[in-house]
């Protein structure tokens, strides 16, 4: 609701990006203390920066993308966080296949730490591709010339 108001979606971009990073910092070392009521917690905050992501990153790329209608911008970039999701999917697969488990502690620590990082290196590009990004925004402008013209409408209507 803030970032609707303010169209200051890079900031918030950035801000995500590094409250995941550091979520799952803090996991990692909830992880190392194995303390639950600390992953819970670590957990509960990562959600809450992965899940505000989705939405703002959705409004950043309809933002930039005006004249393409919302819907396929919106279509696309959901066609491709599944692409995403299914290579981390594989790579989790493939991480924890290929040894043979038994059942110790320490190698599923190591296995959790491994997919925390293919995911923090993922946050990492989202992180820079945000800080690369020029703030373009197309749709904000034209809505703006918009609401001038109609405020100048309804100026000479009360004349």
């Amino acid at each position: 609701m803030i970032i609707s108001k303010t169209k200051k979606y890079r900031i918030a971009n950035i801000i995500i990006s590094i409250g995941s990073i550091l979520s799952s910092l803090g996991f990692l070392f909830a992880l190392e203390k194995e303390s639950s009521a600390l992953c819970y917690i670590a957990s509960g905050f990562l959600g809450v920066f992965v899940v505000s992501s989705l939405s703002v990153g959705l409004d950043f790329g309809c933002e930039v993308s005006y004249p393409v209608p919302a819907n396929n911008v919106t279509g696309v970039m959901i066609s491709y966080s599944m692409i995403i999701s299914s290579i981390h999917i594989l790579i989790a697969n493939f991480i924890f296949t290929t040894k043979e488990s038994d059942d110790n502690n320490s190698e599923r620590k190591n296995e959790v730490r491994m997919m925390v990082g293919v995911f923090m290196v993922t946050v990492i590009m989202a992180l820079i591709f945000s800080i690369l990004s020029k703030e373009d925004l197309r749709r904000k402008a034209v809505d703006t010339i918009n609401e001038s013209s109609t405020q100048i409408l309804s100026e000479v209507e009360d004349e």
